[in-house]
């Protein structure tokens, strides 16, 4: 029990309850913590557009290294595919297949590579 609520006699004993008082305290008191929500609930949506900002700078940043890296990365050329008696070079089991046993070495080794021989 909150001190300033309670009315005491000369003997120090509990005379009654300033029952008044009460409503005037809780609100002070909602107040309080309600002010307390509103700044965290401020916090998070700063938070909440730093981490979509940081996101979004991520897939940027990932974008540009696919970009380069795709420009680095050497490609199949149609001549490679011509060598091997293809004419579009695919990685999967069924297309290896329709090849009629035409597999150029690299491809073979793709497929033992990925676990495709069996």
């Amino acid at each position: 029990m909150n001190p300033d609520l309670v009315v005491l006699d000369k003997d120090s004993k509990l005379s009654s309850v300033r029952y008044d008082q009460v409503n005037a305290m809780l609100l002070n008191e909602f107040l309080k913590k309600h002010a307390i929500v509103q700044d965290l609930k401020k916090e998070i949506a700063a938070l909440k557009v730093s981490l979509q900002q940081m996101s979004d700078q991520l897939k940027m940043n990932r974008s540009v290294q696919l970009a380069e890296n795709r420009q680095r990365t050497p490609r199949i050329g149609p001549s490679i595919g011509a060598k091997c008696g293809l004419t579009k070079v695919s990685r999967s089991r069924d297309a290896l297949a329709n090849t009629r046993g035409r597999v150029c070495s690299s491809d073979a080794a793709l497929i033992r590579y990925r676990g495709f021989d069996s």
